[in-house]
């Protein structure tokens, strides 16, 4: 192979990887995942009243103190309501528990956990969640309970007694690109004092948050298939003229070694035949026969005893071999195979 050839290979190469590079940066970018949440949870209750002598109505609104004396049944309705920017794949988990809590002086002593109705999960593909939870509390089954132990181990002191009405949600969202999005615990809770001779019910909200933006930056990433497909095209281009180059050359490299091995064998058989000169001969005058092997020009040699010429025109690709006789001249012209 000549070496133009191979530079010319060489630099293509060289061109379509940079290239290759240059149309991969470009495809990528930063880009930035968002997701915009709107949370609400919401406890709505009716505080209903046993048969008395001082109330008209059958239950008491919110936002009051009530008489516990009074109270037959808490009718209590949560409300939670998840609203994305994007439809996905979200699995909600939720829970209605019943928590007796009981604290002398602001350590807990005593903790019960009561399941109200069994854990419920769901699937959901789109961009809102909405779920309603209706419980109704026997108010007197709690407070005996706490009185009841109270009273067998005759504790009075320093003690404060609540009932919590809780309703446990987990969100485990399934969106790889925004990592940042965790599946922490989400409660809304009712609190309601326990052997109090008034009581008023407090609302507890955890992890709720009204209006959440979660972004996520990704630094180098692909976002333009098409200058994309176009690195990859130089690519494999480079990679198609390198093979090309590697199969060239060793090709080449082949030839070349069994040029030299019969120029090898040709000088030495026959060193007594052949006479080495440094010039081309001057043709002019002459007529030129060329041969198709070296033996036949060894017999031409043989049959005009003469000796064989020879000169190298061009290191290890081009020999000279010729005989001389009057105006004629037969030469063999060994080339290495391109």
């Amino acid at each position: 192979m000549k070496k133009p050839k191979t530079y010319i290979y060489i630099i293509v190469c060289a061109i379509c990887i940079f290239l290759s590079i240059i149309f991969f940066l470009a495809s990528n970018s930063k880009t930035v995942y968002s997701m915009n949440y709107q949370e609400k949870g919401d406890i709505q209750y009716k505080v209903y009243l046993k048969a008395n002598d001082h109330y008209d109505e059958l239950f008491l609104e919110e936002d009051m103190r009530y008489i516990t004396d009074l109270i037959d049944y808490i009718d209590i309705n949560y409300n939670y309501n998840l609203k994305t920017s994007n439809k996905f794949d979200i699995v909600n988990n939720n829970s209605m528990n019943a928590n007796i809590i009981i604290k002398e002086k602001n350590k807990i002593l005593y903790k019960k956990n009561i399941s109200l109705e069994e854990s419920e999960t769901k699937k959901y593909k789109n961009d809102n969640i909405h779920i309603t939870k209706n419980v109704k509390i026997d108010y007197q089954q709690y407070n005996d309970i706490v009185k009841q132990l109270l009273k067998e181990y005759n504790i009075t002191k320093d003690v404060t007694n609540v009932l919590e009405v809780e309703l446990s949600i987990i969100n485990d969202y399934d969106i790889e690109k925004i990592p940042l999005l965790t599946t922490d615990e989400k409660s809304i809770k009712l609190e309601i004092p326990l052997l109090e001779n008034t009581i008023e019910l407090s609302e507890k909200y955890h992890n709720i948050n009204d209006n959440k933006t979660v972004k996520y930056s990704v630094n180098k990433e692909i976002n333009n298939y098409i200058l994309l497909g176009i690195s990859i095209l130089f690519l494999t281009i480079s990679i198609v003229m390198f093979i090309i180059l590697l199969i060239s050359i060793k090709t080449n490299n082949f030839y070349k070694h069994q040029y030299k091995k019969l120029l090898k064998n040709i000088l030495k058989k026959y060193d007594k035949n052949i006479v080495k000169v440094k010039d081309i001969p001057d043709l002019r005058g002459f007529e030129v026969y060329d041969v198709v092997s070296f033996e036949e020009l060894l017999d031409t040699s043989k049959i005009y005893n003469k000796p064989i010429m020879h000169m190298e025109i061009e290191k290890d690709r081009i020999n000279l071999f010729f005989v001389e006789e009057n105006n004629l001249i037969y030469q063999y012209l060994m080339r290495t195979r391109k």
